[in-house]
């Protein structure tokens, strides 16, 4: 008799076969995370703090824990890992999640806002508070080199106090591109426009 496609112990052992591959193929979860990335998800659980309050603004340190939770294959963004923590813990802050995901000529990005909105090329608009915010997160496709993570704000109090933060985490450098030696730079100027300010997180290459 011969054996076809269809015959049982075929069928038997092809189904075998693939559940032996399933289960061999790797699997993406928090155990795979690295302890850097471990560390950050478990910094970005913390609460608000009372500058963050105050300013209504997420921390230099938390950026950087974003930043470190954004994986990066070859030269390209791949994606952000707990990026559902992630969203919590802005939503949690006040942000609203823009449904801006795309910012033109730069690639797919998250969005939130913070007394603002934001338009498609990732620019404030409709100001609505004197310390309104803007955050970005880079998306999958985004060069590597790209700022993963930027702020953009109205308030030179909140700017000057990011700034007082960059130091004291170890940020220096000539005016406007700072190192902390320990694989982030940071790029800190006002807007073209003159009322406002910006902060890209990269790392260093």
């Amino acid at each position: 008799m011969t054996t076809t496609l269809f015959s049982r112990p075929l069928w038997a052992i092809t189904l075998m076969s693939a559940l032996v591959l399933i289960g061999c193929k790797p699997k993406t979860s928090a155990a795979d995370a690295t302890p850097q990335e471990k560390r950050a998800a478990a910094a970005l659980a913390q609460p608000a703090t009372e500058q963050e309050i105050k300013t209504r603004c997420i921390s230099i340190e938390r950026a950087i824990d974003i930043a470190d939770l954004i994986e990066t294959s070859g030269t390209a963004v791949k994606g952000l890992r707990e990026a559902g923590k992630v969203d919590e813990m802005m939503g949690e802050m006040g942000y609203v999640r823009s449904a801006i995901n795309e910012i033109y000529q730069v690639g797919r990005a998250t969005i939130y806002t913070q007394g603002c909105d934001a338009d498609e090329m990732g620019s404030m608009v409709n100001v609505s508070s004197d310390k309104a915010t803007l955050i970005a997160i880079a998306g999958a496709g985004q060069p590597a080199t790209a700022p993963l993570v930027s702020i953009s704000m109205t308030d030179e109090e909140v700017w000057n106090k990011l700034r007082h933060e960059m130091g004291a985490l170890g940020f220096q450098g000539p005016e406007g591109e700072l190192s902390n030696g320990h694989g982030y730079k940071i790029f800190a100027d006002r807007f073209l426009s003159g009322n406002g300010f910006v902060i890209h997180l990269s790392r260093e290459q």
